[in-house]
């Protein structure tokens, strides 16, 4: 029960999220919500990392933190397959974090270059996943 809440809380999170207000809030709150639960299903590494998504764009601030946060889910995006909503919340994340050119370097040694372009090849991807994918590339990678 108490992990079906922490869900429902980081999805309605992630709609507030996207007022930069509401944002600067989640991501400076005690205790901050993306340090205080960790996702184990899909289901909520999707409701998670679409949180970080809408967080990365109005708090540049956060990125370490948030990036640290989702990286348990890139591996597992990179080397298996999931399912496409939580494929998407990826890919919309690290598109996020490319808007800030200063946080690219960071980016590269993470290697998340790899990552977007494993995510490019892989058949299961669709195509404007692939497409988007490919620019976070070029943002990246310059």
């Amino acid at each position: 029960p108490n992990r079906q809440l922490a869900v429902a809380a980081y999805s309605v999170l992630s709609i507030l999220a996207v007022h930069p207000a509401a944002a600067r809030a989640v991501a400076h709150g005690s205790p901050c919500p993306i340090r205080s639960f960790v996702p184990r299903t899909p289901h909520e590494w999707h409701y998670f990392v679409q949180l970080a998504a809408n967080l990365a764009v109005h708090c540049p601030e956060s990125h370490h933190m948030l990036l640290t946060a989702v990286e348990p889910v890139l591996s597992q995006v990179q080397d298996t397959v999931v399912d496409d909503p939580l494929m998407g919340s990826v890919v919309l994340f690290l598109a996020n974090l490319a808007r800030n050119p200063a946080f690219a370097p960071t980016m590269r040694a993470s290697g998340i270059g790899e990552l977007l372009l494993s995510l490019a090849q892989r058949q299961d991807t669709s195509e404007i996943r692939r497409s988007v994918a490919e620019s976070v590339f070029v943002y990246v990678h310059g």
